[in-house]
């Protein structure tokens, strides 16, 4: 199994880091300016600020893992990036569809993909590392 960051992952976490500072600053800085901007419904401007200050803490963490580029040292970073990203989505999405607030739909695009793509990864890194394992004991035992 590669140690290094797949295309996929290295887009994603890119992804990220351009949320990160796009909305994360964006959120955090002028909350009440970029929510209007956006036309984004946002009558709790703390929560607003609280999720740019995640945001930019993402951003930061996609970038570290870029410097690394290896699975090992990010994969945690990785999965908490996934479950977010994946949960965040999921709601959006309900919120954008099933509530009617289309001002929300570029927030779950966005999200899912970031979701999906890492998602993937995880998928594929876990199911690499079963076959080398099986492969490990198979070997072990003859």
């Amino acid at each position: 199994m590669k140690k290094e960051l797949s295309t996929l992952h290295k887009w994603m976490l890119y992804l990220t880091i351009a949320v990160g500072v796009v909305f994360g600053l964006g959120h955090y800085f002028i909350p009440v300016a970029f929510t209007n901007m956006l036309n984004i419904n946002a009558p709790d401007i703390i929560a607003i600020i609280c999720i740019g200050g995640f945001l930019i803490a993402a951003g930061l963490a996609a970038y570290l893992s870029l410097r690394a580029n290896n699975w090992k040292e990010v994969r945690i970073a990785t999965y908490y990036l996934t479950t977010w990203s994946l949960l965040n989505g999921i709601r959006l999405g309900y919120v954008v569809f099933i509530e009617g607030d289309i001002s929300l739909i570029g927030n779950a695009v966005i999200t899912l993909i970031i979701g999906i793509g890492l998602g993937y990864e995880v998928f594929r890194r876990y199911s690499e590392s079963k076959k080398v394992s099986h492969i490990e004991k198979t070997a072990a035992s003859h």
